[in-house]
């Protein structure tokens, strides 16, 4: 669960504040904005309204800045999640108000999966194909489904998306009206991934998570993509 150092986890933790941040937005009653995940996680308040959003249900806070006020906000989330069936494994509320950044990465990543992935192929893929892959399975199961017809291959979350074709495709299978792709498919690799990350966010309300420099490397990584 838990992640690299250096630039890796610094695209990890760039991604995630930004995620969490497009969900905090719609808070019903605190929309707001974090700056970092490690630090602003820390009290517990924060992760408590990511949950709420997460969850629909309204969550009780401890207000109090010190440091018991702070693990019971951080316990109370923990053992929402353990009733959602997250697995937590290697993660304690001490290590999170205590800004260990690769626990919080890790909590964070478990969420991801389950809130975001887990719920979206739940509805995209059919039952069958739910109950025997594993999540990464199904996801590239509907990728590739979503790119059939396009001359686009999917082998894997990393170097298969490095050119933003497959970004592109599967943006254009759901509008084709969109833009040209073929437009698209003569465009350099930075402004291919440009464009397909405005045209997310422009035409399907999907948040800007990940800029082009975070992809157009030679071996993308492939907990970004999934996020995606």
């Amino acid at each position: 669960m838990f992640f690299f150092s250096g630039e890796r986890e610094n695209a990890h933790r760039k991604a995630f504040t930004k995620w969490v941040n497009s969900k905090l937005a719609d808070h019903p009653t605190e929309p707001c904005t974090i700056k970092d995940v490690v630090t602003d996680l820390q009290d517990g308040r924060m992760l408590l309204n990511l949950l709420e959003v997460l969850t629909r249900k309204k969550l009780k806070k401890e207000k109090g800045n010190l440091r018991v006020h702070k693990i019971n906000n951080v316990e109370r989330a923990l053992v929402l999640l353990d009733e959602c069936k997250i697995k937590l494994v290697g993660i304690n509320g001490f290590d999170i108000v205590d800004g260990k950044h690769r626990v919080i990465l890790g909590l964070l990543w478990s969420i991801i999966l389950r809130f975001q992935v887990e719920e979206v192929m739940q509805q995209e893929v059919n039952a069958e194909s739910a109950k025997s892959f594993t999540i990464e399975k199904r996801l590239l199961e509907w990728c590739r489904e979503r790119l059939d017809g396009y001359d686009v291959e999917i082998n894997d979350f990393s170097s298969s998306w490095q050119n933003g074709l497959a970004f592109s495709a599967i943006l254009h299978s759901y509008n084709p009206e969109a833009f040209d792709y073929t437009e698209v498919k003569q465009m350099g690799t930075t402004e291919r991934l440009e464009h397909a990350f405005q045209s997310a966010e422009d035409g399907f309300d999907v948040p800007r998570i990940l800029d082009a420099s975070d992809v157009n490397v030679p071996r993308p990584d492939k907990k970004l993509i999934i996020l995606y």
